[in-house]
């Protein structure tokens, strides 16, 4: 009997033992879930206003569905742990003011409470004091006034400056359309469905990167340095996610992409089958085609001896083209030229960005200066996720003219941060070492070309 008791009482303790956690984990279970719901519920009323309507916006998307009658969450989020950039959202219909670069919350507020205020630099470069220091300041105020709205989007903003480093092919993309495009998938955001709101863009840029723009979303851009109207958006992301020197890791997205996504989508920006060099490119000829990647400004990388390498790479069975892209130089020029060859040699610097534009398959050759092989290592993973065959030849002291020592510390590359532009360098290649690279290089572009000309020949 006594152990009967014993049981009994053991029972009743494991039983008000589970309702006292159930009591406690339970309601913060339920507000962490109602929260995110009803951040989507917000979202979805806020798209129900028409532009016919546009002074009802407000007052219409808070008494939807019964919403001010209901918790809400945190009108402004922002997370700044991450050691290279700052992200907030506006989780609701806001009102953009160009002129002073602030958004305004248009949701209930709390009399009672102060109103929240973030300001933000949406460039991923926070470490980075010189390069942020030329990026504009973003203000987010849930305050309770705001001014008129003049245009209305039926959607999203995403927020974001390019004012780092215009001009660096390489910085255009690491910092800027490679995290756009981690951002807009973090999201899950389709259709193109939300108006890009781009900060600190100069004419060149602008005109340069229009055409990959309207790739990314259907609505015209807004530059907040041109445009003097308020807007009001149905709620938006402020400041660009970086997964990595032009990288992107699929585990951190919820539904799965990699950089063979976004090369797709360059695919499908710049792609022609009907342009000169590419009927050239894909005609009938005895050996692949291999680009050399020289240097058309007056800062970059340059091989001095690159006449003699031309005539070893022909002697070798390659056709030869020599590709000197500026900062002019059109996307679309780059991707025909990249795209319809079988092999890439180049010297690492901001043009070996061209990378991206390779079909998977391609061969592709970085030439690494001495003192710049941490440097050139952000290349190496991009160039296999993307199914390039790589090769790197690491040159000597010997072959090397006015290479600069680099400022960047160890840990500072551990923590994402690079030289702003690596400095000017020139390099004299030992082509009778370097040929025994070119001869790989050419056997790995002769097979390439082999599947190449049975798929354009099987249309599979």
């Amino acid at each position: 009997m006594l152990k009967k008791d014993w049981k009994l009482v053991i029972s009743c303790i494991a039983f008000f033992s589970f309702l006292y956690i159930s009591y406690i984990s339970f309601p913060s279970i339920w507000r962490t879930n109602s929260k995110k719901s009803l951040s989507v519920e917000v979202q979805d009323a806020a798209r129900e206003f028409s532009d016919t309507e546009p002074n009802k916006f407000s007052q219409r998307v808070w008494q939807s569905s019964n919403l001010s009658q209901m918790p809400f969450p945190e009108p402004i989020s922002c997370n700044r742990s991450h050691r290279l950039y700052d992200t907030c959202t506006i989780n609701g219909p806001t009102l953009l003011d160009p002129r002073i670069s602030t958004f305004f919350t248009l949701g209930p507020s709390s009399p009672t409470l102060p109103p929240t205020i973030e300001k933000i630099r949406p460039y991923p470069r926070k470490m980075e004091n010189s390069t942020m220091a030329q990026i504009k300041e973003i203000t987010v105020s849930s305050g309770p006034s705001s001014p008129h709205c003049e245009v209305y989007h039926n959607a999203p903003a995403i927020v974001f400056s390019v004012g780092g480093h215009n001009g660096n092919l390489f910085r255009e993309f690491d910092d800027g359309f490679v995290p756009l495009f981690v951002t807009v998938n973090s999201m899950m955001i389709t259709d193109r469905d939300f108006v890009l709101v781009i900060l600190d863009a100069n004419d060149a840029w602008i005109n340069k990167y229009a055409k990959l723009l309207g790739s990314f979303s259907k609505y015209p851009i807004i530059y907040l340095e041109n445009d003097e109207s308020t807007h009001c958006f149905t709620w938006a992301s402020i400041g660009l996610v970086w997964h990595g020197s032009i990288s992107i890791d699929s585990n951190l997205l919820p539904i799965s992409k990699s950089l063979c996504h976004f090369q797709t989508l360059l695919e499908i920006t710049y792609h022609s089958q009907h342009h000169p060099s590419v009927a050239a490119a894909r005609g009938k000829r005895s050996g692949p085609r291999l680009v050399l990647l020289g240097r058309g400004s007056s800062e970059g990388s340059m091989i001095s001896n690159q006449a003699q390498l031309k005539e070893t790479a022909q002697n070798i069975g390659f056709d030869v083209v020599v590709f000197e892209p500026t900062p002019s130089t059109s996307l679309h020029e780059a991707y025909e030229v990249m795209n319809s060859s079988h092999a890439m040699i180049g010297v690492h610097g901001a043009a070996f960005t061209n990378v991206l534009f390779l079909r998977p398959g391609s061969v592709v050759v970085q030439v690494v200066p001495s003192k710049t092989e941490r440097a050139a290592s952000v290349f190496e993973k991009p160039a296999r996720d993307l199914g390039l065959q790589y090769v790197e030849y690491r040159i000597g002291v010997e072959e090397s003219k006015g290479v600069e020592n680099q400022t960047v510390e160890e840990k500072d590359w551990d923590n994402g941060l690079r030289p702003s532009s690596l400095k000017e360098r020139s390099v004299q290649l030992d082509l009778v070492k370097f040929g025994l690279y070119l001869k790989r290089a050419y056997r790995k572009a002769k097979g390439f070309m082999a599947k190449d000309n049975i798929t354009q020949v099987t249309g599979m």
